[in-house]
């Protein structure tokens, strides 16, 4: 991981993944075959719409 944030209403988690996979074959985010990994910014919602990290 290089970074986490949230949005300033706290309903998204924005999550940096600089080298998915490099020692272990993958080919995220294409799922290709021979496609190389590439850094990736990943955004979690709830799906209610809520508060990350609220009940």
């Amino acid at each position: 991981m290089t970074g986490v944030a949230f949005a300033p209403d706290y309903r998204t988690l924005f999550i940096g993944i600089q080298h998915p996979g490099e020692n272990g074959g993958s080919t995220f985010p294409s799922g290709q075959p021979g496609a190389k990994p590439r850094s990736s910014v990943l955004a979690i919602r709830r799906d209610d719409g809520g508060v990350i990290g609220a009940a």
